[in-house]
């Protein structure tokens, strides 16, 4: 099952991008209002041309706008380090509209939010998805903090997914054998096969 519209993969192998290529890349969070308001104590500061495959987009999420005190401090680093890094805030608002918008059959079919759980994965989950398939750029869980600027040798690559710690993998799945990807953090470029492969899955998993 397949409700993205044909034709979106992009060619790419994380080289540096031209000028050119950089601004035909511009693109609007389907919630800019908000965002403009949600990020005017963090906007980037930097001039200087982002010159990697991977968007200066920085994508957090929680249901709303009001997220924990405790993560204050741990969101604002990533700025600090980074400042050329532009801030999408995605809310479960938010998400709907990019649904409605985008993948619009997805959307009627399944009835987004959904009614119940078909697999092993929440709705946020979900969103984090498609989100880094039509958008790329980094995703990060809202408890990380970035303690130094990203090595350029990461953002010269096209998609970068960390591993979860043996450990973890271990005590959450029971699982010692085996690798597990970890969705907390992620880096990609926009439309990436990657990604087109995790969403076709959950399409297919969510039809049966």
């Amino acid at each position: 099952m397949e409700y993205w519209p044909k034709n979106l993969e992009l060619k790419g192998n994380g080289k540096r991008k031209t000028q050119t290529q950089q601004n035909q890349s511009s693109t609007t969070h389907p919630d800019s209002k908000n965002q403009s308001v949600q990020n005017k104590d963090t906007k980037s500061s930097s001039s200087e041309p982002w010159p990697y495959e991977i968007p200066q987009i920085l994508h957090r999420q929680w249901l709303t706008y009001t997220i924990p005190k405790v993560t204050n401090k741990l969101v604002t680093s990533w700025n600090n380090q980074v400042p050329a890094l532009q801030n999408w805030f995605w809310t479960e608002s938010s998400f709907k509209t990019f649904i409605m918008e985008k993948i619009p059959g997805f959307a009627k079919e399944f009835k987004y939010p959904f009614q119940k759980k078909r697999f092993n994965v929440s709705d946020t989950e979900i969103w984090r998805y498609f989100i880094m398939y039509e958008y790329g750029g980094i995703f990060s869980e809202l408890d990380f903090e970035l303690l130094k600027p990203i090595d350029e040798k990461i953002l010269n690559h096209s998609c970068v997914i960390a591993q979860e710690p043996l450990v973890r993998a271990f005590l959450m799945n029971d699982q010692y054998d085996r690798a597990f990807l970890s969705n907390e953090i992620m880096l990609c470029r926009p439309r990436h096969p990657f990604f087109r492969l995790v969403s076709s899955g959950l399409f297919t998993s969510l039809s049966r």
